[in-house]
């Protein structure tokens, strides 16, 4: 399907309402743009898009240029649904335009991306260049997941000022159910000033493998505060074997540009290994390179070794490597190492 919208507002390129797709071992692929104002790719109430055999899915949407609207790449709302049994699922969205909230791609109100056998999960979103937030990926109250497959997220987040966050990850499940599979998430935030962050995962959210191995890479940025490389309160967690390798790095701006928070939630694995490694940025204060506050836990159950390295930024006060709040660090039967770097230029680095 390609659809392009009539450079109108609120014209979308391709609309799924309440509507069914169903391929076996052919490939569906939509293709949307919406060059006036609107989405270019809309799924809600209920649509369904399947494949039930090999076939994969590619969905790719680039959102209308104008200043109003939201210029969104790919929306999926309303209890829809993405789903294939052992076809790749592809997603590229770029959210477009100047005004708020164009995000890359959003699925939200109960939906679901999945593959419910072998196949891989594949997600790209950018923002657009909007003031305040404009993610690059935004999954609310919704699931991301393969049942054996891997997972892969890659987000940049635009805009000027707050909250264009590179992967943004809320009340959700992003998951390789069983077997090898792995769950990597990229994230970089927008150019803004506040709270611009690379990786958020809030409000008892999970991210969760079983053997495969799970990374995250996040990136803040901006020119202000709170532009954390990752920021979480919620779980990532390998149920078996799987390594946990979290590498966080805080944005350019004043204070509380931490590598890595961990607020009141879990890093874990069953029996792989834990590895955090966190490098502050700003010149102001409490830019740690990781921070886990009181209530959060990091743990290997097993075997696994649990290391964290962290760096604080070189500003003024309170920038230390790392810094655990009353939080929790442990190993069931492996090595602990905790490497530590302050960095700044008063005290208590």
């Amino acid at each position: 399907l390609n659809g392009t919208d009539g450079s109108r507002v609120n014209n979308s390129g391709i609309v799924l309402r309440g509507t069914t797709i169903i391929s076996e071992n052919g490939k569906i692929d939509f293709t949307g743009s919406g060059n006036g104002t609107g989405e270019a790719i809309y799924l809600f109430s209920k649509a369904v898009v399947k494949s039930t055999g090999t076939g994969s899915i590619t969905m790719t949407g680039t959102g209308g240029n104008k200043t109003l609207g939201s210029n969104e790449g790919i929306i999926i709302t309303d209890e829809s649904k993405v789903s294939s049994a052992d076809g790749a699922v592809s997603l590229t969205g770029i959210g477009n335009g100047t005004e708020n909230g164009s995000n890359g791609i959003d699925i939200n109100d109960n939906s679901t991306v999945e593959s419910i056998g072998t196949g891989s999960i594949i997600l790209n979103g950018t923002g657009g260049n909007g003031t305040f937030n404009n993610k690059g990926i935004s999954i609310s109250k919704s699931t991301v997941q393969s049942a054996g497959g891997n997972v892969s997220l890659t987000g940049k987040g635009a805009g000027s000022l707050i909250n264009n966050i590179g992967v943004a990850i809320d009340n959700s499940q992003v998951q390789s159910k069983s077997g090898n599979g792995t769950v990597t998430i990229t994230g970089t935030g927008g150019n803004g000033t506040d709270r611009n962050e690379g990786i958020s995962i809030i409000n008892n959210s999970i991210v969760k493998s079983q053997n495969g191995d799970i990374i995250l890479t996040g990136i803040g940025k901006g020119s202000a505060g709170n532009n954390r490389g990752i920021f979480m309160q919620g779980v990532v967690e390998s149920t078996g074997t799987g390594n946990v390798t979290l590498s966080g790095f805080g944005g350019n701006g004043n204070d509380g540009n931490q590598g890595i928070s961990v607020g009141e939630g879990r890093v874990s694995s069953l029996s792989g290994n834990v590895s955090l490694t966190g490098i502050g940025g700003g010149t102001g204060t409490v830019n740690e390179g990781i921070y886990i506050d009181s209530g959060a836990t990091v743990n290997s159950a097993g075997v696994g070794k649990v290391t964290l390295t962290g760096t604080g930024s070189a500003g003024k006060g309170t920038n230390s490597g790392i810094f655990v709040n009353s939080g929790t660090v442990k190993s069931q039967d492996g090595d602990i190492t905790l490497i530590g770097t302050g960095v700044g230029t008063s005290i208590s680095n």
